[in-house]
C-alpha cells in the first residue's frame, strides 16, 4: 500500500517531475512554478489574512527532476491580531492534488480522529492532520486557487518526457510514495482559459505622495510607485 502522510507545518516543499530524463522544459519549469506560487499565495490569503507569503526556490536538482521551493511569512504593518500565521499551505495544496488524484467511482474511507483524518481508496492512503484538512476543504472552493493548479499541470503536460508529478515535503533520494500519473493531469485543468497575458500580485509596498487633497470629494490623490505615477481615492 502507498502512503503519504502530510506533515503539520512546513515551510519547504519539493516540487518532483517524475521523467526518465532527469531534465525539465524551461518553459514547462518556469510555468509550473508560477502556477504553484499563485496557488500557494491564493490559499495564504485565505488561511492567513493579514499575511503575505513569498514563495522562493532554494535549489534545483535530479532525481527525476525537484526544485525545492520555500515560503517566507511577512506580518502586515497594520495587523493588530496576535493570531500566529499557519505554516500549512503546503500541506493544504498537497493534500487537494492528491485527494482529488487517487479518487475513483468508489466512494473512499475516510476515519475521523481529534487529530488526523485517513482517507483510504484502494491501496492507497493519505493521512492528515484534521485542521489541515478542515482548511483545504475551505480553499479548494476558490476558482482563483484552483486556476493556478490547472496551470501547474497544464505546464507539465507541455513537455512530453513528464510521466507524473508529485509534491512532497522530502524526497532524499527515493521517488515519493505517491504520484500523480500524466493520465491524470486533466482532472486539474480548468475549463475557462488562463489569460497569460496579465497576473494579479498583492504586494505590500511603500508609496511616494505626489499630490494629496485632504478636502471632501471624489478627487484623487496621486502617488509614485517604482516612478510610475499612480492615481487613486
Amino acid at each position: 500500500m502507498a502512503t503519504l502522510e502530510i506533515r503539520h507545518e512546513a515551510d519547504r516543499f519539493v516540487l518532483y517531475f517524475d521523467t526518465p530524463r532527469r531534465e525539465i522544459s524551461a518553459y514547462a519549469l518556469a510555468t509550473a512554478l508560477v502556477g504553484l506560487a499563485d496557488a500557494v499565495r491564493e490559499a495564504n490569503a485565505i488561511v492567513n489574512p493579514g499575511y503575505v507569503v513569498e514563495v522562493v526556490v532554494e535549489a534545483l536538482s535530479d532525481g527525476s527532476f525537484k526544485a525545492t521551493v520555500r515560503t517566507i511569512f511577512t506580518k502586515a504593518k497594520n495587523l493588530f491580531s496576535h493570531q500566529a500565521v499557519q505554516a500549512v499551505i503546503w500541506g493544504i495544496v498537497a493534500t487537494h492534488i492528491y485527494e482529488k488524484a487517487i479518487k475513483t467511482e468508489v466512494p473512499p474511507n475516510i476515519t475521523v480522529t481529534d487529530t488526523l483524518v485517513t482517507i483510504e481508496i484502494g491501496n492507497e492512503k493519505i493521512i492528515v492532520p484534521k485542521d489541515v484538512y478542515e482548511a483545504k476543504k475551505q480553499v479548494e472552493r476558490s476558482e482563483r486557487f484552483n486556476n493556478a493548479l490547472g496551470k501547474v499541470f497544464d505546464a507539465a503536460a507541455s513537455d512530453p518526457n513528464v510521466e507524473g508529478i508529485a509534491i512532497v515535503d522530502d524526497t532524499g533520494p527515493q521517488r515519493p510514495p505517491l504520484i500523480v500519473p500524466r493520465e491524470k493531469f486533466a482532472l486539474f485543468q480548468t475549463e475557462q482559459p488562463v489569460d497569460e497575458s496579465t497576473r494579479e500580485i498583492v504586494e505590500i509596498t511603500h508609496v511616494e505622495i505626489s499630490r494629496a487633497i485632504l478636502e471632501r470629494g471624489k478627487r484623487r490623490w496621486e502617488f509614485f510607485w517604482r516612478g510610475v505615477r499612480i492615481a487613486a481615492p
